[in-house]
């Protein structure tokens, strides 16, 4: 018997998701706004929000975002309560870096101060943020395979991986893989072995930094002359017209974007209303 997890995110492929990492960075908005923004996406349609127990500044307590989710999920009626994806295994390091730690009794600690914050029983999916490169891989995705049989998260992700552990995480994790999130724009579509692995295997595929990286997306049309030329003919922001390249080349794909501007999180919503054509689609290859 299949996730159903993998049918819900199915319903997801072709518009975006609302990542929660620009509430929480340096210079970030109020408490009430972020709620707002988190709200203001639901309202827009958005039913998959992302978010990682390492979102926050480096001199608090983890887990900043899914407090705030949290509070936030405490008060909506189950029926209308988004998909919730959240991350585990990096941590702050004293450096003021970030470190990876996979060792599965981390990642056990860690999702269950995740469950707390985000006040719930059962995390619909919980990913593994980045390959530990000291922790063997196999070892980090048992800990995951623990804690779906334990019942403690309805399924599993992987982040950051290639071709080569996307499969040892489908062996150990079987249906119970149910997302993936790597880097993919119209900048850096070279991830495309393990996009259609996700397709071949019903995995849902949610490219982060759809629109090149946080602080990004205003440079995008100075970065691709032909991005901001079709973007002025159709008369729409260059952002719209990067993801609506990424939802038309993929239509697969679930993008997660993060904002803290309410224009710009309506303006990305937009993007799978904006038509591009074979002759659109060649112009902005080029």
């Amino acid at each position: 018997m299949g996730n159903p997890l993998r049918d819900q995110l199915a319903t997801e492929r072709g518009r975006p998701a609302f990542g929660l990492l620009p509430l929480a960075v340096p210079g970030r908005p109020s408490v009430d706004y972020a709620m707002a923004m988190i709200k203001l996406a639901l309202d827009a349609g958005v039913r998959l929000i992302d978010t990682a127990d390492i979102y926050g500044l480096q001199d608090e307590p983890l887990g900043y975002t899914e407090r705030l989710l949290g509070d936030l999920l405490g008060h909506l009626p189950q029926e209308d309560r988004p998909i919730v994806t959240t991350k585990g295994g990096m941590v702050h390091l004293p450096s003021g870096r970030r470190g990876c730690d996979g060792r599965p009794e981390h990642l056990h600690r860690a999702c269950r101060e995740s469950l707390r914050r985000l006040g719930t029983d059962a995390i619909d999916i919980y990913q593994l943020h980045r390959p530990d490169p000291g922790v063997p891989y196999a070892d980090s995705l048992g800990a995951l395979r623990e804690l779906v049989d334990q019942g403690l998260i309805r399924g599993a992700g992987v982040d950051n991986v290639d071709a080569v552990q996307f499969d040892q995480a489908g062996a150990v994790l079987g249906d119970d893989l149910v997302l993936v999130q790597n880097r993919f724009s119209v900048e850096d579509h070279t991830d495309t072995e393990v996009l259609s692995r996700c397709v071949r295997r019903g995995v849902a595929y949610a490219p982060c930094e759809p629109l090149g990286g946080l602080g990004r997306g205003s440079g995008l049309a100075e970065r691709r002359p032909a991005l901001g030329r079709l973007a002025r003919r159709r008369n729409v922001s260059a952002q719209r017209v990067a993801l609506a390249w990424l939802l038309t080349r993929h239509p697969y794909a679930t993008p997660v974007i993060g904002t803290s501007n309410t224009e710009h999180l309506l303006d990305a919503l937009e993007a799978g209303h904006l038509q591009l054509s074979d002759a659109d689609l060649e112009e902005l290859a080029a």
